[in-house]
């Protein structure tokens, strides 16, 4: 006759540390001599000793030279604990001896274990159920794909406690509060050593959004706060779509805090009110610096930014900056489309003067751009720029006018936006121009980048490749900063600033080609906590046609130290054919 036992399992899950018997041992022999050991058997199952280390706990507060009546005194509390941690793998039969003994030469006392295991018990029946719509079984899938729980294994009531624990965190992440076991239950049956698994899980009904209540918003519409949010009252609640609610408010740039707390006490009918707490960024932001890189030297920058120009969410930028080779001062002013901060119209205008070892050049330029990020991250712009340019590049000296209508696309994603150990960007932009439509020659140009970093423990490999092309019957139309050019910090480095491309019929004047192609390859690895050495070579060159294509390498050695605003770069390149042996370079930024 078959004896079971039912029991409804309510202790917490048994602390299970899964290590091997190695690591054990060494543990063990690791201890303070003058601390209590704890002494197993030798041969015992790599995974019961160490549930039994983890879950028997030594009296260490008791002295080395404490009276073994006293430590006796323990042992019962000791043998509950050993038996929690036999069952825990599904030893029922085990049989056991604990004692305490003091060693020979005078070290500290150990607590000693003579153990027979016994058999396992094995899972006989496994019912697991999921209530609810064939939507909300998919939903919970996963956690019984990855449960571990089948017929003929060895009963573990971690991973059945796992189970459960996983279940409930899943229901109350997707906004089933009402979820409940129906039934839990381990049934043993101690003749057969066997067991029986029995759970079903009601998940009951998703809760949805209540009303959203915004507090702090002043002097910002309620209505353009509210289409920030991507949240309506009705949609399912889920702890994702929460995050999401506060990412959005925070990537609109006009909050200082943001606080989002549902309130479950107080839903009704199955939805759960959100208050919104907002505090507003100053109005008005200055920020100014100075910095260096080798392209450009010393250079000051001076910034202003009107976060909130109106009630709308209109916003209003400015910068500048000022060095030896390249000066500029650029404005925008940005109008959230359809209340949407992510969608916007941008009117700016720029003025840039360049003063290069290869060309001058002198550009006014002025665009409308409609920009959006798409829930995946993908940034998109569509353009219209007029520019003019004045400018001279070896013996030519013009003035040329573009109407380009344009677009481009970016993406990036980053496990750190200072300091990446694994991330990638890409940018992709289509422009051109008709002389039949106000400007001064007909021309398509194509541009990509694209940085890829991937880490293997404190070594990073660092890829970038950047190519484009320009389409247009005479290049000597194209303006200056059009043209493409290669060298310096950004490009092939042991190379001067755009000092690199095709040449002028002067055959020493660089000035500048339709076509482009630069790629580099790095290794950097972590010397220091803040500290990276690097080695790199680099490759490409600017060119009009592929059979002038002239193509120059570098290789280097660099340091970089990881600042709080990203990592400051020293890097010495040798140009394998180039003027100097060795050019220095030092950068400031983020590696994406």
């Amino acid at each position: 006759m078959k004896s079971w036992i039912f029991t409804r399992w309510r202790m917490a899950p048994a602390r299970l540390v899964m290590a091997p018997l190695v690591a054990l041992s060494g543990a063990l022999l690791a201890q303070d001599a003058a601390s209590p050991r704890l002494v197993l058997p030798e041969g015992l199952d790599p995974a019961l000793a160490a549930n039994i280390s983890a879950q028997v706990q030594l009296p260490r507060q008791q002295p080395c030279d404490a009276p073994l009546t006293r430590l006796r005194s323990l042992l019962p509390q000791t043998r509950v604990q050993l038996d929690q941690a036999l069952q825990a793998l599904g030893y029922y039969k085990a049989r056991h001896d604990v004692q305490v003994n003091a060693t020979p030469d005078g070290a500290c006392w150990q607590l000693v274990l003579g153990l027979d295991p016994g058999p396992q018990v094995r899972l006989n029946q496994v019912n697991i159920q999921i209530l609810g719509t064939a939507n909300t079984q998919t939903l919970f899938a996963p956690d019984l794909a990855s449960a571990n729980l089948q017929r003929g294994q060895t009963l573990h009531q971690g991973r059945y406690e796992d189970l459960k624990s996983a279940l409930s965190g899943r229901a109350a992440d997707q906004g089933y509060f009402d979820a409940r076991f129906d039934r839990s239950e381990i049934a043993l049956d101690l003749v057969d050593n066997s067991a029986d698994i029995n759970l079903i899980f009601n998940p009951g009904a998703q809760y949805r959004f209540g009303p959203i209540t915004l507090r702090g918003q002043e002097p910002l519409r309620v209505d353009l706060v509210r289409n920030m949010l991507a949240v309506r009252e009705g949609d399912p609640y889920t702890s994702d779509r929460l995050a999401d609610l506060r990412a959005r408010l925070d990537a609109s740039q006009f909050f200082s805090e943001i606080r989002a707390v549902p309130n479950l006490g107080q839903s009704v009918e199955q939805r759960i009110p959100v208050d919104v707490d907002l505090q507003l960024r100053p109005r008005h932001a200055w920020t100014g610096g100075i910095g260096f890189s080798t392209d450009i030297g010393p250079q000051a920058r001076l910034s202003y930014q009107n976060r909130y120009v109106n009630s709308r969410g209109h916003t209003f930028n400015a910068d500048s900056s000022i060095s030896a080779v390249r000066s500029q001062i650029n404005g925008s002013y940005n109008i959230p489309l359809s209340g949407d901060t992510a969608r916007k119209l941008v009117l700016s205008s720029g003025y840039t003067v360049e003063d290069a070892n290869t060309y001058t050049s002198k550009r006014l330029l002025s665009a409308v751009t409609v920009t959006d990020q798409t829930a995946s991250g993908l940034r998109r712009s569509a353009f219209l720029e007029l520019q003019r340019d004045a400018y001279e590049v070896g013996a030519e000296q013009q003035t040329s006018v573009l109407l380009m209508p344009g677009a481009s696309l970016s993406k990036s994603m980053a496990d750190d936006p200072i300091n990446p150990r694994q991330g990638w960007k890409l940018f992709a932009s289509l422009r051109g121009a008709s002389d039949t439509l106000l400007s001064d020659a007909t021309l398509v140009q194509l541009y990509g980048a694209a940085k890829y970093i991937h880490s293997l423990g404190d070594l990073r490999l660092l890829t970038r490749l950047e190519s484009g092309s320009t389409w247009i019957d005479n290049v000597e139309d194209l303006p200056a900063s059009l043209r493409y050019f290669t060298g310096g910090d950004q490009s092939i480095r042991g190379y001067g600033f755009r000092e690199l491309g095709p040449l002028g019929a002067d055959g020493s004047t660089v000035v500048g080609g339709r076509n482009m192609v630069v790629g580099s390859l790095e290794f950097d690895y972590l010397v220091h906590s803040n500290w990276r050495v690097a080695v790199f070579s680099d490759a490409g060159n600017a060119f009009n046609n592929t059979n002038d294509f002239k193509f120059k390498r570098s290789a280097g050695l660099g340091v970089r130290w990881l600042s709080p605003v990203g990592p400051i770069r020293i890097d010495i390149a040798h140009p394998f054919d180039g003027v100097d042996s060795f050019r220095l370079h030092i950068t400031m930024g983020p590696d994406l």
